[in-house]
């Protein structure tokens, strides 16, 4: 029993400093050794976000060239179809010229026959 106290009195003492409040210089001294870690342990953060930013800006520049190959690939697209639609209906549009013009000589034609045999028969 008196080890207990005696031990229980000496860990009162050794803590009794701690218990005292903090001086200016024991303030300023926490304050540089956090700054210190601080700093320590920002450096390789920095490092990690520059190249980070690194890589982005390789990334955005792919990403652009891709948007470009994209367009080109579209504009190539678009004016394929307009080939396509101008292949298709030029010759429908022909089709149907001729067609219509075919229509205007028989009908002429008809007419023509007509004014020869009413002249055959009205000579």
């Amino acid at each position: 029993m008196k080890t207990l106290i005696f031990s229980a009195i000496l860990c009162c003492i050794i803590a009794l400093p701690a218990v005292a409040e903090l001086t200016p210089e024991d303030l300023d001294k926490i304050r540089l050794i956090v700054k210190e870690e601080v700093k320590a342990e920002i450096k390789p953060i920095e490092i990690r976000l520059q190249t980070v930013e690194q890589k982005v800006s390789n990334i955005q520049g792919r990403l652009d060239g891709i948007e470009k190959r994209i367009a080109q690939s579209n504009n190539i697209m678009y004016a394929l179809i307009a080939l396509i639609i101008f292949a298709i209906g030029l010759p429908a549009w022909q089709n149907r010229r001729d067609r219509k013009e075919n229509s205007k000589i028989e009908e002429l034609a008809r007419k023509v026959k007509e004014l020869e045999e009413r002249e055959t028969v009205n000579p």
